[in-house]
């Protein structure tokens, strides 16, 4: 495994703000849609972009491409990481700092790209 970056990991949360700047509605429709309510009149447009801008998942499942519209993830190195778990256990024992691990994104139509 490549060696990782060390230092403070600084999460990015997505809010709905995000996601309604990024499809180009309010943040009221973009509310709307990511909560499955279909009792409001919004276009099949709106929510579209709205999904687009919205659906990344985690772990890069054979789901995510048999979906449609078809699920951006991010794909999760399992192996190497319970590799580097183990390096860190057996020979730096005394790590207390925090390893960033690459995991690649895998864009696809659930935010307008494809693979």
């Amino acid at each position: 495994m490549s060696q990782c970056n060390t230092g403070p990991v600084r999460p990015y949360r997505v809010t709905l703000r995000d996601v309604a700047q990024r499809a180009g509605v309010s943040q009221a429709t973009a509310s709307f849609v990511t909560t499955g309510r279909d009792d409001m009149r919004i276009s099949e447009q709106a929510r579209q972009r709205v999904l687009r801008a919205a659906v990344v998942s985690f772990d890069d499942s054979d789901l995510a491409s048999w979906l449609r519209p078809q699920l951006t993830s991010v794909a999760l190195p399992h192996a190497g990481l319970g590799r580097r778990a183990v390096e860190l256990l057996l020979v730096q024992r005394d790590f207390a700092g925090v390893e960033r691990v690459p995991m690649p994104l895998r864009t696809r139509s659930s935010i307008g790209r494809r693979e």
